[in-house]
């Protein structure tokens, strides 16, 4: 299982809109934490017009190899 350190909405050329704690914050402005998950994981391009990315995999990404 993976652990959620922050899920980032995104719009769907990549801008980043919100920041949610974890896909469960996210329920309440009526998206579907499952289908987040399944983005966030690849396993779905996108949900409800939108890109979605675990924060700690995209904070992996920038950082400089050491």
């Amino acid at each position: 299982m993976i652990k959620e350190n922050g899920i980032i909405q995104c719009s769907m050329d990549g801008v980043e809109l919100h920041t949610y704690e974890s896909a469960r914050e996210a329920e309440p402005s009526d998206f579907k934490r499952l289908n987040i998950l399944l983005c966030c994981r690849g396993r779905m391009k996108s949900y409800r017009g939108f890109l979605w990315k675990f924060k700690d995999k995209i904070l992996r990404a920038e950082r400089p190899e050491a």
